[in-house]
């Protein structure tokens, strides 16, 4: 019975490539620009806006939370009442 497989044997050479990383670390700002007055008080009131928008959704989040919480109250009482009817809007 003859076979039609025939043993191969060869040498292999891998070479692997060098990652390339970009550079991926902190923005440098040139803080002496800070000293001109026209930048400064730019920077100032971009930075003043920024939190003042964050202030004013966390005040728009407390007024969601307390009205939540008045719903509910006017719903334990109206249960506590005895009524059956829903709560007006």
């Amino acid at each position: 019975m003859g076979l039609d497989h025939h043993l191969v044997i060869g040498k292999i050479k891998i070479r692997l490539a060098k990652l390339v990383r970009k550079n991926a670390g902190r923005i440098r700002y040139n803080a002496k620009k800070l000293g001109e007055g026209n930048l400064r008080d730019t920077f100032a009131v971009k930075l003043q806006n920024r939190f003042e928008s964050l202030y004013l959704r966390e005040m728009w989040i407390q007024v969601k939370r307390e009205e939540q919480i008045g719903v509910q109250q006017a719903e334990i009482e109206l249960k506590n009442s005895g009524a059956r009817s829903k709560v007006p809007i």
